[in-house]
C-alpha cells in the first residue's frame, strides 16, 4: 500500500506491521510529510523466512532505497496472555521467538536497501520494562528487540543510520482481538496531568524520530505510555 505518489529517486518510507490503528496513522502522517510511504504486514505476509522477507520488500520498494524503516509488528496471537507455566515450546516460539527472527529478519533486508542518512525505529511493548502478568513472552522478545536495535545503532552508525526504540502501552500494538491484554497487570495508568499515549500521539513521535530534528539521537529508546512508568 502507498500513502505519498512521488519521483522514483525519492527513498521509500517502509512500515512493517499489520493494519492497526497505530500502523495506518504511522502510515497516513508519513504520506501528509512528503514521505513515500509504503507498507509491509497483515494477512499473507510471511515475515519468519529470509525469502520471503526480501520478497516482501522487494514489491513494496521495487528499486528505490529505504530512507524510513518502522517496524512496529507483532504476529497473529503473540500479544494474548498466557500464564507461564502453561507455555509449551509452541506458545514460546509464537510469542517470543517468532517475533526476535522476523525483527532479524526485516532488520537485515531494510539495511541492504537503507539509503545514507536513514532512520530506523522500532515500536517495541513497554511491557519489558515493568513487567506484565502473563506477557513473559512477549517480555523478553520485546527486550531483544531492543537489544537488536541498539547494536544496529552502533553498527550502523558510521553510515549515517540512525535507530531508535520506542516504547509504547502493549494495547497500541495489538488488533481489536486483543484489546484485553494487559487490561488488570502493572501500571497503565498515566500520571496525574499527563495526556495518555494515544495511536496520534505515538505516530507523531515516530515521524518526529524520522525526521532531520532528532539527526543527534540513535541507540535510544524513548517511553511513550503517558507517564506510566517513568523508568529512564
Amino acid at each position: 500500500m502507498e500513502h505519498q505518489l512521488d519521483d522514483l529517486d525519492q527513498p521509500a518510507s517502509v512500515v512493517v506491521g499489520a493494519p492497526s490503528p497505530l500502523v495506518q496513522e504511522i502510515l497516513a502522517q508519513l504520506g501528509s510529510r512528503g514521505h513515500h510511504a509504503v507498507s509491509i504486514g497483515g494477512a499473507g505476509f510471511n515475515l519468519d523466512h529470509p525469502d520471503a522477507v526480501e520478497e516482501c520488500f522487494a514489491e513494496a520498494c521495487g528499486d528505490r532505497r529505504v530512507g524510513v524503516l518502522v517496524h512496529a509488528d507483532i504476529p497473529p496471537g503473540a500479544a494474548q496472555p498466557r500464564a507461564l507455566m502453561d507455555l509449551d515450546a509452541k506458545g514460546w516460539d509464537l510469542r517470543c521467538e517468532s517475533i526476535i527472527r522476523s525483527t532479524l529478519l526485516v532488520f537485515q533486508a531494510a539495511h541492504r536497501r537503507l539509503a545514507a542518512g536513514g532512520s530506523v525505529v522500532l515500536v517495541a511493548p513497554s511491557i519489558s520494562l515493568g513487567g506484565e502478568a502473563g506477557l513473559a513472552a512477549w517480555s523478553a522478545a520485546a527486550e531483544a528487540q531492543r537489544n537488536l536495535a541498539k547494536v544496529a545503532a552502533r553498527r550502523w552508525g558510521g553510515a549515517g543510520v540512525r535507530v531508535n526504540v520506542v516504547s509504547v502501552p502493549p494495547a497500541l500494538l495489538g488488533d481489536d482481538s486483543d484489546t484485553e491484554m494487559g487490561r488488570d497487570s502493572g501500571p497503565t495508568s498515566p500520571a496525574p496531568g499527563e495526556p495518555a499515549a494515544t495511536v496520534s500521539a505515538v505516530a507523531d513521535l515516530v515521524c518526529m524520530l524520522v525526521g532531520p530534528e532528532s539527526r543527534s539521537l540513535t541507540g535510544s529508546t524513548l517511553v511513550a505510555d503517558g507517564g506510566s512508568l517513568m523508568v529512564p
